[in-house]
């Protein structure tokens, strides 16, 4: 698969976490956040309102002792949203509206259809 980049990396950057965020509301009897932050509802205009909503509801969730279960082996919080936190907003922007909504279903569902598999060794 080929590396995703740039603009394209953001977008899917935030699905990611959209996604991860809706598995654990899913399993505690909560509306997922994709129920909100639609892909049909995001743009470029938007997106860093999204990113901070996400990122806040995350920190919530963050001193869970089963967060681990939704963040794929080897990774922490704070590397999901390093992408996005800690540079400066994407402004001039290289893809479309289109593109971006394209970029962050694909880490929506990404996030949605991981699963953490234990080895029993």
């Amino acid at each position: 698969m080929t590396e995703i980049k740039g603009d394209r990396k953001h977008a899917f950057n935030l699905g990611q976490l959209v996604g991860r965020l809706s598995k654990i509301q899913i399993d505690n009897d909560n509306t997922p956040a994709y129920s909100r932050f639609s892909v049909s509802s995001l743009s470029k205009a938007n997106f860093m309102s999204v990113a901070n909503e996400t990122i806040s509801k995350l920190g919530y969730y963050y001193d869970s002792d089963n967060l681990h279960k939704y963040i794929p082996g080897g990774y922490e919080l704070d590397d999901f949203v390093d992408d996005i936190d800690n540079r400066s907003p994407p402004t001039n922007w290289d893809i479309s509206d289109e593109e971006v909504r394209y970029y962050y279903a694909l880490g929506i569902a990404e996030a949605i259809t991981y699963t953490d598999i234990e080895d029993d060794e």
